[in-house]
């Protein structure tokens, strides 16, 4: 397939990023509850399965290419870069951890030993962990056993881990198993419930079937939104603990990323894919750091403005990510003038 198949994807990637910012910081919360909502639990809630789908095809496809040593040098460039970004935050970790949890420092190592193997040492990084798991099986299940048994496994898991967002409409029972796993560890969202149906998907993506074949990917794409905006205005104001886990965002991503791959969009967005994915990591210091800065000159009040947030942590993040591509840019040029 060539490049230009790929541009969509990457632009899309970058838009995703972007959305995946504003959900963090509810742009519109302060002025309009509404609208806030159609921003980050409607498209943003469609960026992080888009992530995980396209990881999962780039990495079917270089299994064909280079066998399964592919898949041990994949395994370790992630891991240094989650390593270098976990190091990064481990003192918002530790600050985290002391303003809401009520344990003993001397298990704090446990606490971050723990973070680090399932949601990150800060809030942001459990798609690292949540990747590595979901790749990881994904891999050596389809070694003996087909990928559509791994799909049907992973939609059941997807169901049970999508109680934390239909826990409204669970018997009280079940209510109080949910709150009492969630009590113990946040959230669903991880390898083993959320990440791996969609890893799955961009697996069966690489493939070539009579699904793979379909024309019609961008009509069934609009389809699927559609279904997910009724799917996701029926969950307002209930109950739940989130909107992770949404059912439409399973179809909605294949005929996404399928559509995304079928168009030639001709503009190279590898720089933007790049810089979508220094905005993933750093955003969230910024949101933590910006509010610190704005107390020191008793303006932190401006940070309760959701559009003041969303600007503001934007361009600082922007600036970092430049400011990174250009330190890599700068490295690489340095070691092939000294080859």
């Amino acid at each position: 397939m060539e490049r230009s198949n790929y541009n969509l994807i990457d632009l899309l990637k970058y838009i995703c990023a972007i959305l995946v910012v504003a959900v963090h910081v509810n742009p519109l919360k302060d002025l309009s509850e509404w609208a806030n909502f159609v921003v980050i639990n409607i498209f943003g809630r469609v960026a992080v399965p888009f992530f995980f789908v396209c990881a999962g095809y780039f990495i079917a496809n270089n299994l064909k290419k280079r066998g399964d040593v592919y898949i041990k040098d994949y395994m370790i460039s992630l891991m240094k870069t989650y390593i270098i970004w976990s190091i990064i935050y481990l003192p918002f970790g530790i600050l985290w951890v002391q303003s809401n949890l009520d344990i003993p420092i001397i298990l704090y190592p446990i606490a971050l030993i723990y973070a680090f193997f399932n949601v990150g040492t800060f809030y942001h990084l459990w798609y690292v962990p949540a990747l590595v798991f979901s790749v990881l099986v994904t891999f050596f299940y389809t070694k003996k056993f087909s990928l559509r048994s791994l799909f049907i496994w992973s939609l059941i898991l997807y169901t049970i881990g999508a109680a934390e967002t239909y826990n409204a409409y669970l018997d009280p029972a079940l209510q109080s198993i949910v709150a009492s796993y969630m009590g113990i560890f946040f959230t669903t969202r991880n390898g083993l419930f959320y990440g791996m149906i969609f890893v799955v998907i961009g697996f069966i993506a690489a493939q070539d079937n009579w699904l793979t074949r379909f024309k019609k990917n961008g009509l069934a794409f609009f389809i699927c939104f559609s279904m997910l905006i009724f799917e996701a205005f029926r969950m307002y104001n209930t109950d739940g603990y989130d909107f992770n886990f949404l059912f439409m965002l399973v179809p909605l991503s294949y005929f996404m990323f399928q559509w995304a791959r079928s168009v030639n969009y001709h503009r190279d967005c590898r720089k933007l894919r790049d810089l979508g994915s220094l905005y993933y990591f750093t955003h969230v210091m910024f949101i933590e750091l910006i509010p610190m800065g704005l107390g020191l000159i008793h303006q932190k009040q401006l940070f309760d403005s959701g559009l003041f947030r969303f600007v503001s942590v934007m361009l600082c993040t922007h600036g970092l990510s430049m400011l990174i591509m250009m330190i890599r840019k700068f490295i690489k040029h340095r070691q092939l003038s000294t080859q």
